[in-house]
C-alpha cells in the first residue's frame, strides 16, 4: 500500500466490546498512510472507550505525521464531544453547548 489518503465509515457502536477490534484495524493504516479520514455519521453509541480510542489514533496519527479526520459526527458522538469538551481536538463541527441545549429543552419538556 502506498502513501495515499485513506477513508474509512464506522457504523454501530464505539463501545468497549467493539473497541480493541476497532484500534487493531485502524491503528495499522496510520502509518501507510499520508492522510485518513474516518467518517462518524454512522456511529450510534459511543463510551468512553470509543472517546479514548479517537484521542488515541489522533494522537499516533500526529506523531507519525499523518492527517486524521474524523467527520460527519453523528449526535451521540457530538454529545461526547460536548460532554468532554474534546470537539476541536477530534474534528467536532463548531457546536457549543450541543449536549447541554438538548438536555436543557428535554427537561423543560418533561417538566410540564
Amino acid at each position: 500500500m502506498g502513501r495515499h489518503a485513506f477513508k474509512l465509515s464506522i457504523e454501530g457502536d464505539m463501545t468497549i466490546p467493539l473497541v480493541e477490534e476497532l484500534e487493531e484495524a485502524i491503528l495499522p493504516v496510520i502509518g501507510k498512510c499520508r492522510q485518513i479520514e474516518i467518517d462518524l455519521s454512522q456511529v450510534s453509541e459511543i463510551d468512553r472507550a470509543g472517546l479514548l480510542l479517537m484521542v488515541v489514533l489522533k494522537l499516533e496519527a500526529f506523531t507519525q505525521n499523518v492527517g486524521l479526520y474524523f467527520t460527519g459526527h453523528s449526535e451521540p458522538v457530538m454529545e461526547m464531544l460536548d460532554l468532554c469538551d474534546l470537539g476541536r481536538l477530534l474534528d467536532a463541527p463548531a457546536v457549543a453547548g450541543f449536549a447541554r441545549r438538548g438536555l436543557m429543552s428535554h427537561r423543560m419538556g418533561s417538566a410540564r
